[in-house]
């Protein structure tokens, strides 16, 4: 009190530009005194107590809510309440910048207990399945356009709320110029409530070459590596207005499908002859075959009714009534259905086959190629390198497979197909 009264006794008998230097040099000495209290006494008192806990979540509040606000809040608050008593230097220069100053602690203080939530919901994995680092930076946004506004507002001496109802003309340009951003947290609430994508998923969006993992997903842009790992930067709102594949079912079960055609030389497919099913039915993998086949087959009848067709075609009838009498044609075994058993019985025994899931060995409808045998069937892993693997494996062995059966895989004529082709009508003409 003593030193208040002197200090005011004499400011009185001081020139107002005296007194205001003076206060104005107290003022200095007072921050600087905080300042140096703050750094030399506070800041490592609070670090002591600190280290006396063994829970982490206390740093974090200390270092990154209470040190910040300790090195500024104070001197903004000093220089706000000694400016007030300033007689010829203009007061409202310092009392706008302390109130500014406040503003700002306050901005950074909250976007960083933003950024904390963020790295507490990544480690029980709610970020990705919420995709709070999109809504976080929108967030922020919000929180930067609120201080600028706020801060704008104590450098004009205006209220914020008229600042805000003068901005209310600009709306179109606002809306255009954030327009992404905008766009952005519309699709990523979308997003995250219909649970549509999330870091980690495979997606595959061929119309703009996309093909591989979701690595990130920020505000307006979602960042995806693709398998020969480029990085593509998706506009969020995308994979809302257009349609894309997810492959996360496939990796939550582990698994990876193989639908893949192989085509048979029509040429090569025939009956078997009682020979071909004495011998094939001593392969464990084709008992099965011929067991179910047996009771599909229809039974060998000593006549066969006799065809009406015009006299002009009677040859052709009698060579088809030759046919229809015989067991060729009343026997429904082929190299193609033999082939097509032994491919299911070979897949539902494959240890890296889901046998649980669908497994499928069917023949598709003729082509230029050929036959096609469609194998469909899931490996029981989604890594890409053991599904290429296994798929591989698989193939490579149908394939030396299905010429013990008799068959032929259709291939294109090659240079050396030609070259032996020429070789054979050489020959011939040379026999001639």
């Amino acid at each position: 009190m003593k030193f208040l009264e002197q200090f005011f006794y004499l400011s009185g008998r001081l020139s107002d530009l005296n007194y205001d230097l003076l206060l104005l040099g107290i003022l200095v000495l007072v921050i600087g005194l905080v300042i140096k209290v703050t750094q030399w006494v506070i800041i490592p008192l609070l670090e002591k107590l600190i280290n006396l806990s063994e829970s982490k979540a206390d740093d974090k509040l200390i270092y990154t809510y209470f040190i910040p606000a300790l090195k500024f809040a104070p001197s903004a608050l000093i220089v706000i309440y000694i400016s007030q008593f300033f007689k010829f230097i203009p007061a409202g220069f310092f009392i706008k910048t302390g109130k500014t100053v406040l503003v700002f602690v306050i901005v950074v203080i909250l976007t960083r207990i933003i950024d904390d939530i963020v790295e507490i919901t990544k480690k029980v994995n709610v970020s990705e399945k919420l995709h709070l680092r999109g809504i976080s930076q929108a967030v922020k946004l919000i929180i930067y356009l609120l201080g600028g506004i706020f801060i704008i507002s104590i450098l004009i001496d205006q209220t914020p709320w008229a600042l805000l109802g003068g901005l209310g003309a600009l709306t179109a340009v606002v809306l255009l110029v954030f327009r992404d951003v905008i766009l952005g947290l519309v699709a990523g609430i979308q997003l995250s409530a219909n649970n549509m994508v999330k870091i980690g998923d495979w997606i595959e969006i061929p119309e703009h070459g996309v093909d591989g993992s979701v690595i990130d997903i920020l505000l307006t842009t979602v960042k995806i590596e693709n398998w020969d790992k480029s990085i593509t930067f998706l506009p969020a709102h995308v994979l809302i207005s257009k349609s894309f594949k997810n492959w996360r079912r496939m990796q939550d079960l582990g698994v990876r499908r193989i639908k893949r055609d192989l085509y048979i030389n029509i040429n090569s497919i025939r009956f078997l002859s009682p020979l071909d099913i004495d011998k094939y039915k001593a392969i464990p993998q084709l008992k099965k075959f011929f067991s179910t086949e047996n009771a599909s087959q229809p039974k060998h009848h000593t006549s066969v009714t006799k065809l009406t067709v015009p006299p002009k075609d009677t040859e052709f009838a009698a060579k088809l009534q030759d046919t229809a009498s015989s067991a060729l044609y009343s026997s429904t075994y082929t190299t193609a259905g033999l082939f097509r058993s032994y491919a299911i019985e070979y897949l539902l025994s494959h240890p890296k086959i889901r046998n649980n899931l669908t497994v499928l060995a069917r023949m598709m409808p003729p082509t230029a190629k050929g036959m096609g045998l469609q194998l469909y069937c899931f490996t029981d892993t989604a890594n890409f390198l053991e599904y290429e693997s296994i798929q591989s494996s698989i193939f490579e062995h149908l394939i030396a497979t299905a010429e013990l059966l008799g068959l032929a895989i259709f291939q294109d004529p090659s240079g050396l197909d030609m070259q032996k082709l020429y070789s054979h009508v050489s020959d011939a003409k040379r026999e001639q």
